[in-house]
């Protein structure tokens, strides 16, 4: 129900969705597709954001139910936040600069934010 949701309070997550939408169809519109400019586009992206948004917090609980989906580690690893080397063995290692990111939380979440950072084609190409 997205009058009573989980998330944050619905008119002001309908405010910010209002906002997100007036920038990526108008303001950065060079940037996105064209099909963003379509109010079916629109409203589809309102409804799913509000879902979302009204379950906000169960979905958090699932992601973190099962324990063997749980990772320590940071919440993304870009070039700033992480550095990589080869041992003695040639084994990769890594470690980790920005502490302030690193935490436990679940394993999916983590690996999608390696790959919404990621370079596009690298992984379209690598991701088979």
């Amino acid at each position: 129900d997205p009058l009573k949701a989980s998330g944050g309070p619905p008119a002001s997550v309908a405010a910010q969705l209002k906002q997100a939408t007036k920038f990526f169809s108008e303001t950065a519109r060079v940037l996105y597709p064209g099909y963003v400019v379509e109010k079916e586009f629109q409203d589809k992206f309102f409804r799913t954001m509000m879902t979302w948004s009204a379950y906000a917090a169960e979905i958090i609980y699932w992601k973190h139910s099962d324990p063997d989906y749980v990772a320590l580690g940071h919440q993304n690893l870009n070039i700033d936040n992480a550095y990589f080397w080869r041992n003695a063995e040639g084994e990769l290692d890594c470690g980790v600069f920005d502490w302030g990111g690193f935490g436990s939380s679940s394993l999916h979440h983590r690996i999608w934010w390696g790959f919404n950072c990621a370079e596009f084609d690298q992984v379209s190409d690598n991701l088979k």
